[in-house]
């Protein structure tokens, strides 16, 4: 009688516990950042555990858009091309910095107001810098070039490619960052126009201060998105939502105090909260 009592009791237990652990549960979210590392928002410095493959100020606000919600957040990082692929086929769930285009609408679920993406959920705001030689003799007024003439490049499959195309101002080929960098710096191309923080890092990575420079305009300032893949949306349309205004708020709330901390050991990378 007493086994008996006690194997009702440890059953009971059982019942009440099972509801808990499943709760507790979280489901997991796999999304991909780009490779290569754009210290402060991106780096492969300090990774905070195993499932995140980065660190940076991008990840610090979707682990704190994550907190409160029954998500497990993954990192994964590969090159851009790569990440869009796997987006694209599902394996992905989320893509972390993504632009909006329309065409992007076929296999990304932005958060969407009247037809354009909600800036008010963006993850960030970033700027694009035009890099050239010191003697160069190109000129940017916010709107058109003047003096090129081997042509601005980009990476492949950026807005700012469709835009240099545009504009008639694309050199013959897009090119990746460093080999862009490289190859204004021998005179070989006019400008390349990348993300400014990525680009005032990797000319301090690979020594080209005094071979290159900023023009003082941008060329550009567009909002960085994390959309869902359409798969991902229509598991978890409710979830997808509390998403975006959970990385709303982490952005609002904790974006300029975020990168205040990272600004003494990237100093002159960053602008001044371009949040």
């Amino acid at each position: 009688m007493k086994n008996l009592r006690l194997t009702s009791l440890l059953l009971g237990l059982m019942i009440a516990i099972m509801p808990l652990s499943l709760k507790a549960q979280k489901l997991g979210f796999r999304v991909c950042v780009d490779e290569s590392d754009t210290p402060p928002l991106l780096t492969s410095e300090f990774p905070s555990s195993k499932s995140k493959q980065a660190a940076g100020l991008l990840i610090d606000l979707m682990d704190l858009a994550l907190r409160n919600l029954n998500l497990s957040l993954e990192v994964v990082r590969y090159p851009w091309q790569r990440c869009i692929a796997k987006f694209k086929s599902g394996d992905i769930d989320a893509i972390v910095g993504l632009v909006w285009q329309k065409e992007y609408e076929k296999w990304a679920v932005f958060p969407m107001m009247a037809g354009h993406p909600d800036e008010n959920y963006r993850l960030w705001q970033a700027n694009y810098s035009i890099f050239v030689a010191p003697d160069s003799q190109v000129q940017w007024d916010g709107f058109n070039f003047a003096g090129l003439e081997k042509g601005a490049s980009t990476v492949q499959g950026a807005f700012i490619e469709k835009s240099l195309k545009q504009m008639q101002a694309f050199s013959n080929q897009s090119y990746s960052a460093t080999d862009g960098l490289r190859l204004v710096s021998l005179n070989h191309l006019d400008a390349y126009v990348m993300e400014s923080i990525k680009g005032r890092s990797l000319i301090k990575e690979y020594a080209l201060e005094g071979k290159l420079t900023e023009l003082a305009l941008p060329f550009a300032h567009t909002n960085w998105f994390v959309p869902v893949s359409s798969k991902w949306a229509a598991r978890n349309p409710e979830l997808t939502q509390a998403f975006w205004q959970a990385l709303k708020r982490a952005r609002i709330e904790r974006g300029a105090e975020l990168l205040r901390s990272y600004v003494s050991p990237y100093a002159g990378l960053a602008p001044p909260l371009a949040q």
